[in-house]
């Protein structure tokens, strides 16, 4: 329920002192669908509705009345209101390119996901950043969050039970992720982890580099 999820948010913020971000994404896995009972199907649609009306309550300085698809309110007040005006900052995830340019013309923070490797991390940032330039906003990369694994190892054999971690927590991440009726679109099995940069495996000094080669690329 938007309405309500936008009275916890705003609480938040207020016991917070105003320091509250919010994180939002669609969703993408079957068994929570099938749990809240939604059609997969339905899930863009009810997730556009649905941000919508939250950006609504917690911005509304008055009563209101709300129709929709979904959502009906009459003669409705949010309470307490947000210390930070008009909602609190917005991080939203996404991965194409259209998603990207997206995040960043409404001014929102970008997610992005832990397994993209370096190239493609890069990639997404300066998406990002020439997409906050032509909407006339600042180039921010402190506004895109980059989630990484971090393994730090001491030895080869550190090494590789690391890499059969990875191998594992990869394969539970593609499981999670299956449609019904559709492929899965990649194959978690043959993923050549020694290989992958996506996650941060090594030794220290290792992964130093690979940070430094993400810092050279844009990321902050």
């Amino acid at each position: 329920n938007p309405v309500l999820l936008a009275e916890q948010v705003a609480t938040l913020d207020v016991l917070s002192g105003g320091r509250y971000d919010m994180g939002v994404g669609r969703g993408y896995r079957k068994d929570e669908f099938e749990a809240f009972c939604i059609p997969m199907s339905e899930a863009q649609d009810r997730y556009v509705e649905n941000f919508q009306l939250l950006l609504k309550s917690l911005s509304s300085t008055e009563r209101f009345t709300h129709h929709s698809k979904h959502w009906n309110f009459e003669n409705i007040v949010v309470e307490p209101a947000p210390v930070q005006r008009p909602h609190p900052p917005v991080w939203m995830a996404g991965g194409t390119p259209q998603g990207i340019v997206y995040v960043a013309s409404q001014g929102h923070g970008l997610l992005l996901d832990q397994l993209a490797s370096v190239s493609q991390i890069i990639e997404r940032v300066n998406w990002y950043l020439d997409a906050q330039e032509k909407h006339g906003l600042p180039r921010d990369a402190a506004k895109c969050g980059v989630t990484r694994a971090l393994h730090i190892i001491k030895d080869e054999a550190e090494r590789e039970k690391a890499y059969e971690r990875r191998r594992q927590t990869i394969k539970k991440i593609g499981d999670l992720a299956k449609r019904p009726g559709a492929a899965n679109p990649q194959t978690f099995a043959d993923v050549d982890i020694a290989n992958d940069d996506a996650a941060l495996i090594g030794t220290p000094d290792e992964i130093a580099e690979r940070l430094q080669k993400l810092a050279d690329g844009g990321v902050e």
